[in-house]
């Protein structure tokens, strides 16, 4: 039986956000015609803020946000007792992320306040309105973080989070 570790799947979802936003940010640096999407900046944005507030504030949203979907995660393995294809389901779980992170996208219009200034760019279910590059990195890196999360959490026994 999978037991939940409450720990370990906090810590696995942390380090999942982490590798995703290193990941994103050299994206970024690397391409940046290319890829238009800051979720940093959109978090933070969300109430109001800009410039390195909107970053740091965002950056703090993130940071919950990705341990409450290791927790997800975790709480799945538990539940289903998944203790095999560990990676395979960790993707699926990274698509279901994309999948509802990429619809909440949608709603950015109706509730940020920056974009409803015009201020910012409306990105658009799963970021399609951004271009492809910025969806197929969307989708990429929430498949990661699912893979990291399920690798992590299910390696993650001999810390003391355990």
């Amino acid at each position: 039986m999978v037991e939940f570790r409450l720990g370990a799947a906090a810590a696995a979802g942390l380090m999942g956000g982490g590798v995703m936003l290193v990941l994103l940010h050299g994206g970024i640096a690397m391409m940046p015609t290319r890829i238009r999407i800051n979720p940093l900046l959109i978090l933070g944005g969300m109430i109001g803020l800009t410039g390195r507030s909107a970053y740091l504030v965002g950056l703090l949203i993130h940071g919950v946000l990705s341990v409450l979907f290791g927790l997800v995660h975790a709480a799945v393995f538990a539940t289903g007792d998944i203790e095999a294809l560990v990676l395979v389901w960790g993707l699926g779980f990274g698509a279901a992320h994309a999948a509802f992170s990429g619809v909440m996208l949608g709603f950015i219009p109706m509730m940020h306040p920056l974009v409803r200034a015009g201020r910012m760019d409306v990105p658009g279910v799963l970021g399609l309105r951004l271009g492809g590059s910025t969806t197929m990195g969307f989708v990429v890196l929430h498949l990661l973080f699912g893979a990291v999360v399920a690798v992590l959490y299910r390696g993650l026994r001999v810390i003391p989070f355990s």
